[in-house]
């Protein structure tokens, strides 16, 4: 059996103690997800060989990190982030619609403030709307555009999920 395999098997059969809530909640599936691409990409990089260790900790003991106490829970979570986010990072592997998310929030506030400028500068002819048109418009935009990024991303393959 190779690390993989010995992985999932922990993850199932810790899984039984755990509601489906905790599950959602604590992204097990994702975790799963997460150290086969781990496991993956370990052959050609050093980081991912040193963060399998840590990942297959959690495997171990789920239930402990999941119901124990609040420095057990952070240790998952810190884990958790770290192989993510190196994942995210050095092999540019992304969430589900995190382009649309972050040009959104971008293009949200992008908005606000070219309609607080505009409302600033020139109150007597533009109205409060100007500013609620252009926050629209910017979160309107950046929808459009994090969704082809986030084609783009899925066509490569470099979805985390």
């Amino acid at each position: 059996m190779d690390w993989l395999e010995i992985f999932q098997e922990n993850i199932n059969a810790q899984k039984k103690g755990l509601s489906e809530k905790d599950m959602r909640f604590f992204h097990v599936e994702r975790l799963v997800r997460v150290a086969g691409h781990l496991h993956h990409n370990s052959e050609t990089c050093m980081d991912c060989c040193k963060l399998k260790e840590p990942v297959f900790e959690l495997s171990g003991n789920l239930q402990k990190y999941i119901h124990g106490s609040t420095r057990d829970r952070k240790y998952f979570e810190r884990i958790f982030d770290m192989a993510v986010s190196h994942l995210r990072v050095t092999h540019r592997l992304f969430p589900p619609f995190y382009y649309n998310y972050l040009y959104s929030f971008i293009g949200f506030f992008s908005g606000l403030a070219a309609g607080g400028a505009l409302y600033f500068g020139f109150s007597e002819v533009t109205g409060i709307k100007i500013i609620l048109i252009l926050a629209l418009a910017g979160l309107v935009t950046g929808q459009v555009t994090g969704r082809k990024k986030d084609n783009l991303v899925r066509t490569e393959g470099r979805k985390l999920l």
